[in-house]
């Protein structure tokens, strides 16, 4: 079998790893670097040379915001812990589709519980429920960001 046929599906699926890099970015809080309080936002960079994108909630308890900030690599912030990998899209999209599509996930501002960790599970989801990212990307990289938070100290 040829695999330099761009038909070939194996191939395809191999080739067509471009358009969007989907990562979580953590970060340590502030004063005291707690599990709970540890901040963490949707980090994508695409392949067609656009800025990257973050795309996370901001503000105190009950009253979150979304905030997308463009042309911003999360890594250069003080603050930044590490990186969790998330994997690629698997069709390409704009910036301005990415961001539409993120945008419809809903930020719970009635529960005292509901924090950024909680939205950007909840972003992951409605990824890979639209079929933009595999399922198995969005389980794994949940464990990821539940793991990042989790190096940090636990409450007194």
């Amino acid at each position: 079998m040829d695999l330099t046929n761009n038909s070939h599906p194996q191939y395809m699926s191999e080739n067509s790893k471009s358009g969007v890099h989907v990562r979580i970015a953590v970060y340590k809080s502030e004063p005291l670097d707690y599990q709970k309080f540890r901040h963490v936002a949707l980090w994508f960079e695409f392949d067609n040379g656009a800025d990257s994108v973050v795309i996370h909630i901001v503000g105190p308890t009950q009253d979150y915001q979304l905030e997308v900030r463009e042309n911003y690599n999360p890594a250069g912030s003080r603050l930044f812990e590490k990186e969790v990998k998330v994997g690629w899209t698997k069709v390409d999209l704009t910036k301005s589709q990415l961001v539409d599509i993120v945008s419809k996930t809903p930020i719970d501002n009635t529960s005292r519980g509901f924090n950024c960790q909680e939205w950007v599970g909840d972003a992951l989801k409605l990824l890979a429920q639209e079929g933009y990212i595999e399922q198995e990307e969005y389980l794994g990289a949940v464990d990821g960001m539940i793991d990042a938070t989790m190096e940090a100290e636990d409450e007194p």
